[in-house]
């Protein structure tokens, strides 16, 4: 591939977001469909670099047809059970795909890794996940299908073409779209900005293509949204100045579709095909014809943006990308913290230092009312604070990379746990640390 066109020095990258797998459950003589999940268990979580011990408890939870739920790991959910939710087995050739169905309809089973999850066992398998393993297991071994499959294509320099300026384009109607626009219109977010080179730019904006309910919905979707706000609207660190999301979403038998094409071609051509999809879905205009200026209204007449077009050359160029590391880790917290809270942490202490005759109450040594101080303060963060769902998982995650796959993970309730103990352990200092009267 020519030079020109390496992705390397362009920031871009391209990987699967969301995945999501129906299979048909084979009872097998078993009684119920709780006792034939377990026929499942250990060789789900071994595709996913996990084990047995990784898995939660079957709760009770409707959703999409499905009665029964359980998740693997922090961000895997896997639902079966439901008379709605029944399917024919698919089988299929991996020379010319699919498609041959049985007449039989089985219970089926649903496995969901949204774009936490496929970070999550690419962080347990320290970037090396196997998908083309999994897919086939998902669709030839059970003979299952893939439900949805979002590819993401990130671009995190914007040196050829900015977010702003497509939503300029975009809101001018200056372009062609395979998406029935006429029906369902782009929605469109500028954000606030004032004119000139970066309106708009990092503030948020987002162009969304497609629907994915109600009427006339669509099978696939097309969303460019400004990644680098909706990390920021999260509290996350962004180590980057610029961080675009091309996000392309299959559903039903395109995304069944995609996965075949996935793994017939090992993935070696993602970028490839992210360049011919996102070209499908969207063509940018500019108002020449053979890079003239022209009279002529009709924008499907116009040129394509030579910039939009030499984006997209240089997505051709990129490989599929794992990321392994989920942001922000624990591990770039304790680093912030360490950087950061050091400077807080001695001014601090010169401004509680020791000087004559300072006054320390009924204290018994400044260390006592200083830790009494700190934990005080600590359990004063819950008031205005929580620790969230995301905050879980990256401890989790954490765990997992100190003390192994196997090592016990924490809950909501071990958070409540937690609280409890430290105002058991302010009690104790204020009566280990205190004078006895």
């Amino acid at each position: 591939m020519d030079s020109k066109f390496n992705n390397i020095d362009k920031g871009l990258s391209i990987h699967i977001d969301y995945l999501s797998f129906t299979f048909p459950m084979d009872m097998d003589g078993e009684k119920n469909l709780l006792s034939a999940f377990d026929n499942y268990k250990l060789t789900i979580a071994s595709l996913f670099g996990m084990g047995l011990g990784n898995y939660g408890e079957i709760t009770e939870y409707s959703q999409n047809g499905y009665e029964h739920r359980i998740t693997l790991g922090q961000n895997i959910t896997i639902r079966f059970g439901g008379g709605a939710t029944k399917m024919k087995a698919v089988f299929r050739e991996y020379s010319d795909g699919y498609d041959a169905k049985t007449d039989e309809k089985y219970n089926s089973c649903m496995v969901e890794l949204k774009g936490q999850g496929c970070r999550e066992i690419e962080e347990i398998a320290e970037g090396h996940v196997d998908y083309i393993k999994i897919f086939r297991y998902f669709l030839f071994e059970l003979h299952g299908r893939c439900t949805r499959i979002d590819i993401a294509t990130d671009d995190k320099e914007g040196d050829i073409i900015k977010l702003s300026e497509i939503v300029d384009i975009v809101s001018k109607d200056e372009y062609t779209s395979c998406f029935r626009t006429g029906i369902n219109p782009p929605k469109l977010n500028k954000a606030l900005g004032t004119a000139g080179a970066e309106i708009y730019d990092m503030n948020g904006c987002s162009i969304y293509f497609g629907k994915s309910n109600g009427p006339h919905k669509s099978d696939k979707e097309l969303c460019i949204y400004d990644k680098k706000a909706e990390r920021q609207f999260h509290q996350d660190k962004v180590y980057t100045d610029y961080y675009c999301r091309y996000e392309m979403r299959f559903r039903n038998e395109l995304a069944d579709e995609v996965a075949f094409w996935f793994v017939k071609n090992e993935g070696k051509t993602l970028g490839r095909f992210a360049r011919e999809q996102l070209f499908k879905m969207l063509k940018l205009r500019v108002q020449t014809k053979n890079g003239k200026p022209t009279p002529d209204t009709n924008v499907s007449r116009w040129d394509v943006l030579p910039s939009w077009i030499k984006f997209l050359d240089y997505v051709s160029g990129v490989e599929f990308t794992q990321r392994p590391r989920m942001e922000p880790t624990i591990e770039i917290k304790k680093e912030w913290n360490a950087k950061n809270m050091t400077r807080q942490s001695i001014l601090f202490e010169l401004a509680d230092g020791d000087v004559p005759d300072k006054d320390l109450g009924d204290w018994l040594s400044a260390e006592y009312k200083a830790q009494y101080e700190k934990l005080l303060i600590k359990l004063a963060w819950f008031d205005d604070h929580k620790i969230t769902q995301r905050d879980l998982e990256a401890i989790n995650h954490y765990r997992r990379r100190m003390y192994g796959n196997e090592c016990v993970l924490y809950t909501m309730r071990d958070i409540e746990l937690y609280k409890e103990n430290l105002m058991k352990r302010i009690q104790q200092v204020a009566e280990n640390g205190t004078l006895p009267f």
